[in-house]
């Protein structure tokens, strides 16, 4: 009750968190030093805009790829099936199609095309940064044969006049100075190397190309594939047969060549899968084909041969009678023949088992329901899986391992 009461009293007086006083010194400080900010803020962005100008830009280049159904596994027997030459029921291996873009195999086979045109890096040193080029560099440079150890260096070029230039490295340490000129090689004893004057090196720009600070390294043929592998990202969109891939690189120019050859070499590798695979089939069915048509020729030549031997002459009730139970069981005959034959063909490639990239004999197999028929057709269409692998991957990859492993307990139960 006294404390409320001395509270509410009117002649008790409050004092402010700040004082007039406080505000004063404060008032003075910002007076006297007012120019603090004023110098401090410039001097920190232009430290911000010089660090920005010295970072390096890293560039996304992306692009997609459809897997269409005649890019999928085909599941069915070739002959008994008429979807095999429509956009019949198939599925595409999403997971298996990012494998082989991402396999050492495929990324060797693009760096490879390309080694040429992306295995020297050229840069301009300027006076606060270096910046790499990929194209309008007025030279270019050949590489016949390097020491290994100095991949990955920086060597130094200057341009001495039209004619002739200089390069200087580290060895051991020690700079060396080489002078070469345009147009021949360069011999040393670590390296072979040829620099080249292109169409952008006219002699009227000698003077100035003389004052550019040029650099240039060389790389291995593994530490471009490890680049190429550890910039490619692909993502697969859910319920799509589309792969999103992206790449990236500080030269977007170099990062939409290198997916263009991506492309282009997966693209014909599928090509070749499918030839191959029509190539083996083709060559099969000619064989039964052949055998066939030995099949008719004997049956035609059996049939000729009993006119002759009784004589006929009048085929009325001959034919009706005689001939005709002689065709249909030479043609049973033929049948029960022709299915023993693709029976023992069938025997032979489970049993001898020596290229496993050739296609089973499972297109003659007359059985129309059974183990028989699901066996042969589930043996055929991971055979085709396989065959196709092989064209990218290696014999230890995982895919491959387990569908050798199923192919063989296949045959198994087939033998």
């Amino acid at each position: 009750m006294s404390s409320n009461f001395i509270n509410n009293s009117p002649n008790v007086k409050r004092q402010s968190v700040i004082s007039q006083k406080d505000v004063n010194v404060l008032l003075r400080v910002v007076k006297y030093n007012w120019w603090i900010p004023v110098l401090i803020l410039p001097i920190f962005y232009a430290m911000g805009t010089f660090y920005v100008y010295r970072l390096t830009n890293i560039y996304k280049v992306s692009t997609e790829f459809l897997l269409k159904v005649n890019e999928s596994y085909y599941q069915n027997n070739v002959l008994n099936d008429a979807g095999f030459y429509s956009l019949g029921t198939s599925f595409v291996d999403n997971v298996n199609e990012q494998r082989i873009l991402k396999s050492y195999d495929l990324a060797d086979k693009v760096i490879s095309r390309l080694l040429n045109k992306i295995q020297v890096s050229y840069f301009i040193v300027g006076k606060v940064r270096r910046t790499e080029q990929f194209k309008g560099m007025p030279f270019d440079i050949r590489i016949s044969s390097i020491n290994p150890s100095f991949y990955e260096n920086l060597f130094d070029l200057k341009i001495i006049d039209f004619n002739t230039y200089e390069i200087s490295f580290e060895k051991e340490g020690e700079k060396q100075i080489k002078k070469g000129d345009f147009g021949k090689d360069l011999i040393d004893l670590d390296f072979v190397i040829s620099v080249d004057k292109n169409d952008k090196f006219i002699e009227s720009r000698t003077n100035d190309l003389k004052e550019i600070f040029y650099q240039f390294s060389i790389h291995s043929k593994d530490y471009l594939i490890s680049q190429f592998q550890s910039n490619l990202k692909i993502f697969n969109p859910d319920y799509t047969n589309i792969l999103q891939l992206s790449l990236t690189d500080v030269l977007p120019e170099r990062a939409i060549l290198i997916l263009d050859t991506l492309n282009s070499v997966y693209t014909l590798g599928k090509l070749k899968t499918k030839f191959d695979l029509n190539e083996r089939t083709i060559s099969y069915i000619d064989v039964q084909l052949d055998q066939i048509t030995e099949s008719l020729k004997s049956i035609e030549d059996t049939m000729q041969n009993f006119k002759e031997k009784k004589s006929i002459i009048d085929l009325g009730w001959e034919q009706d009678d005689f001939l005709k139970k002689i065709g249909i069981y030479d043609g049973q005959k033929s049948q029960l023949q022709l299915n023993i034959d693709a029976l023992n063909d069938l025997e032979k490639y489970i049993v001898e088992d020596k290229d496993p990239q050739f296609l089973p004999p499972n297109v003659m197999v007359f059985e129309k329901s059974g183990f028989m028929t699901t066996a042969v057709s589930e043996l055929y269409s991971k055979q085709i899986e396989l065959n196709k692998i092989y064209n990218i991957a290696k014999e230890n990859n995982p895919s491959v391992a387990d569908l050798k492993s199923t192919i063989k307990k296949t045959k198994q139960d087939l033998l």
